[in-house]
């Protein structure tokens, strides 16, 4: 009704009407919502269905948090990435949340002052715990023959690296030399990888080849002259990430509906943080809530490149993916002989 009557003030400015618009509808969402927080998704879909999208650097902001404050701000772009979580096998999904949780805690305590998100990442810390468990009796049933080969030329593979570096450090070019040394105190800190856990060895491996292909490493690992080493520890590890992640993602099918319903746990409270960040971001409130959303982008970003490079590969040989299902499968029955 109002705004019939404002189609004139429509066509002379149609920002102020989808201000006023999207003002009211928020109004009359405040008595439906009790404490929550809501993102400009939220508040779009009004404003599209009626007049088509609202300028993406002036937005209305419905943020509902136990006082119910209606704010009519002029914010600062923040884009949070599409999340590629839904598209994960439950391995991927997984090592996706701890890597969030891992670079979280990598900020300092002063700088983390949010109780909410201290509460959230707590919580997801927790959920995360309970669907490992369950995810750890499963993956024991998935790791065939195929699987332990895999993994056994990963950790070959690691061996060269390092044998590698040992070697050149009795170069007599001092520059190899102090590469060297700064490339073994950067591998340090993993300790012994082949003796991880696979999920843990297979984050390990990952966060190594990332830190060694980067710009800060790459110059070092060319003098020594290590760069086939580094690329074939990735690939014998992204050979055992497409095997391992296929058979326990096909194991998981078969549970029940209980370890769907913690991943739908998970996957909520993880979307909540990120999207209370996000919000917080576009407020200004603070570098901590930047922090988190470049987290959050950077390891999404680097999540559905993996993604899309599985589908490439399967599209390119899907009968590799068949040999290797029936692969497993005779070494399944194998298995079951021996027991």
């Amino acid at each position: 009704m109002i705004f019939k009557s404002c189609g004139r003030l429509f066509a002379i400015n149609n920002l102020a009407v989808r201000w006023l618009y999207v003002a009211v509808v928020a109004i009359g969402r405040l008595t439906l919502v009790e404490e929550l927080s809501l993102s400009t998704a939220d508040l779009y879909w009004p404003v599209q269905k009626k007049w088509g999208m609202l300028n993406h650097r002036t937005i209305i902001l419905l943020f509902l948090r136990r006082k119910y404050l209606l704010t009519v701000l002029s914010m600062k772009t923040v884009n949070l990435f599409a999340s590629p979580s839904h598209a994960l096998t439950n391995v991927q999904f997984s090592q996706f949340v701890a890597d969030h949780l891992q670079h979280l805690g990598l900020i300092k305590k002063e700088e983390m002052t949010d109780e909410e998100i201290v509460k959230l990442v707590a919580t997801l810390t927790a959920l995360l715990g309970s669907y490992d468990k369950v995810l750890v009796k499963i993956t024991k049933s998935a790791i065939s023959e195929g699987v332990r080969k895999l993994d056994t030329n990963r950790d070959i593979s690691h061996k060269a690296l390092k044998s590698a570096l040992k070697t050149e450090s009795l170069s007599t070019d001092l520059e190899v030399v102090g590469a060297v040394h700064t490339i073994e105190t950067f591998l340090n800190p993993y300790g012994n990888v082949p003796r991880l856990s696979l999920e843990a060895e297979t984050r390990a491996i990952d966060a190594i080849v990332a830190e060694l292909e980067g710009t800060k490493y790459r110059p070092m690992v060319e003098k020594v002259g290590i760069t086939a080493k580094v690329t074939r520890l990735k690939a014998d590890n992204e050979l055992f990430k497409a095997k391992y992640n296929t058979r326990t993602s096909e194991y998981m099918a078969q549970e029940t509906a209980d370890n769907i319903e913690l991943r739908k746990q998970v996957t909520e409270v993880y979307t909540t943080l990120c999207d209370y960040a996000a919000m917080m971001a576009r407020l200004e409130r603070g570098p901590l809530y930047d922090k988190v959303v470049t987290i959050a982008n950077t390891i999404r970003t680097k999540y559905a490149a993996q993604d899309n490079r599985s589908a490439e590969r399967k599209k390119k040989d899907p009968k590799k993916d068949d040999k290797t299902t029936k692969d497993d499968k005779s070494s399944d029955k194998k298995d079951e002989t021996k027991k």
